[in-house]
């Protein structure tokens, strides 16, 4: 049966305290945010990338989660709106720039360190440039990290094709055996995390990731001549790496 047509699952979910966060906004709407939580004893990096024009939601919920006031990107944004909440506190660092462009910081603001750092919900979607945000709330519930994905194994050593959107590869802790074109549920763990021997990890993504641990058939297939396709067309525009 070919399913070409029908979308994966793709979702993680995870409550973790804020270690470090950097969030630019500019003046074309456009927002990057890196957050990396602590969830338990690992250190998990999320990106959150959108403009306010196309996703408007998303933009709020960032601001209404990390408690940035109006007055401050004024300058930037004219539509003015009202907080709940305070600004987050991080327990290594944090930043808030209001960018003139992608070189040129227009004004900065640092985070309160606490040793007891803001806790924030997130979800996300997995592919090659890591997790990406596409929800985030202020949380108090208890730290996890939790994630169900979809996908069509291409090789021994964890490459997983996520149609129709990415390839990424995935650690293994053994070969598993699978069958070309059929789409499986990943069982997958989180393994390691990022390596806190400084006081900045926010850029350090070598040895993080999800290991998966099995996978469980569905019953949805696609035609292997389409995914052959699909991986070419995706290999030339993005290299792989582990997420």
């Amino acid at each position: 049966m070919t399913t070409d047509n029908k979308s994966c699952v793709n979702i993680v979910k995870c409550i973790g305290t804020i270690s470090e966060i950097n969030v630019e906004l500019y003046p074309n709407g456009n927002v990057s945010c890196a957050i990396v939580l602590k969830v338990v004893d690992d250190y998990i990096r999320f990106n959150l990338f959108c403009n306010k024009k196309y996703n408007n939601q998303l933009y709020y919920q960032l601001l209404e989660a990390i408690g940035i006031p109006h007055h401050f990107i004024s300058c930037i944004d004219k539509d003015k709106y009202e907080l709940s909440v305070s600004p987050i506190e991080v327990d290594m660092c944090g930043s808030v720039k209001i960018m003139k462009d992608k070189k040129t910081i227009h004004s900065q603001v640092e985070l309160n360190r606490t040793s007891k750092p803001t806790k924030l919900f997130l979800i996300a979607n997995i592919n090659e440039y890591g997790l990406q945000v596409t929800y985030i709330a202020r949380s108090n519930s208890k730290e996890y990290i939790d994630a169900k994905l979809q996908g069509i194994l291409c090789d021994d050593n964890g490459t997983i094709f996520i149609p129709t959107d990415t390839i990424v590869k995935f650690k293994m802790d053994r070969q598993l055996p699978y069958k070309r074109g059929i789409v499986y549920n990943l069982n997958l763990k989180w393994d390691n995390g990022l390596n806190t021997d400084c006081n900045n990890i926010i850029s350090s993504v070598d040895s993080s990731g999800f290991m998966i641990v099995d996978i469980d058939a569905t019953d949805m297939s696609y035609d292997i001549d389409t995914i052959d396709t699909l991986i070419r067309i995706n290999e030339i525009k993005h290299s792989t790496r582990l997420v």
